[in-house]
């Protein structure tokens, strides 16, 4: 249903060009930023509640990449300094 027939439905007289620009603006921004709230709840919502990182495996594997990245050693991995040969 378009914003147009929402508008007469309530206001027979009523019609979206005799709407100031200003209006016309709000009415049609406000439906944008309704959809892009609810986009963004359904992609976010979702991962709220679920643990970071938690696990200790986890926290090994995030600081053996952290130490990868800053050596610039991509076969070794090293986690606080020790060599990390455990399986990632």
């Amino acid at each position: 249903m378009s914003l147009s027939v929402t508008i007469r439905e309530r206001h027979p007289s009523a019609d979206i060009s005799s709407l100031t620009p200003s209006t016309a603006f709000h009415l049609r921004h406000s439906s944008s930023l309704l959809i892009i709230t609810l986009f963004w709840l359904a992609i976010y919502a979702t991962g709220m509640f679920t643990p970071a990182l938690l696990d200790d495996a986890d926290t090994v594997h995030a600081e053996a990449t952290r130490e990868m990245l800053m050596r610039h050693d991509w076969v070794t991995l090293h986690a606080n300094g020790v060599r990390y040969l455990e399986k990632a």
